[in-house]
Formats: structure tokens, sequence, C-alpha cells
């Protein structure tokens, strides 16, 4: 049994500077990335929430186009940032 594993974490604030939480988790043996979006209370929300691809990219699904953790770290926060949240910090984990 293939296991997601959380790989970073991403403090997030929308216009109206509410805190968010966005968790990114990757399954290597598929090559996918997953993603959970939370308020700081646990409340969780849709991804389509952050509106990603409205002014950027959208977020990465796959492993296969980067050569490490740190560069689809790079993309999902470009992604992020192109829609109506902000990153205001990240953690990569692995």
């Amino acid at each position: 049994m293939v296991m997601n594993k959380l790989i970073a974490k991403l403090t997030l604030k929308d216009g109206y500077k509410n805190t968010k939480f966005l968790k990114v988790f990757t399954n290597e043996e598929a090559g996918t990335v997953s993603y959970s979006l939370t308020s700081g209370t646990g409340i969780s929300f849709a991804i389509s929430n952050m509106q990603c691809g409205w002014r950027g990219p959208l977020l990465p699904d796959n492993t296969y186009e980067y050569k490490n953790n740190r560069q689809l770290l790079s993309a999902v926060i470009e992604a992020v940032n192109g829609g109506v949240q902000e990153v205001e910090d990240s953690k990569l984990f692995v």
C-alpha cells in the first residue's frame, strides 16, 4: 500500500488577511501530487477556492516534470500567487 507523503506546508493569506494552510503531498510511486487546504481552525476548503490558473499557472498535478521537491514547491508557490491567495511562508519537509 502506497501512502501519500507530506512534503511541504504553506501559509496563505487572502485579500482580507484570513490565514489558510496548504499541505502538499506526493505519491512517488504513482508520480501524483495532491493538496489539502484548511483554515487555522481546521475547516477544509476546496482547492478551487484559491483560483489558481486565473492569473498564473495551474497547480502541479504530477512529479515527473520536476527534478526535486524544491522545484515542485517553487511551482506550487508560483501557482498559488497567481490566484487569489498569497504565500506568506513555506516549509519544505523533504
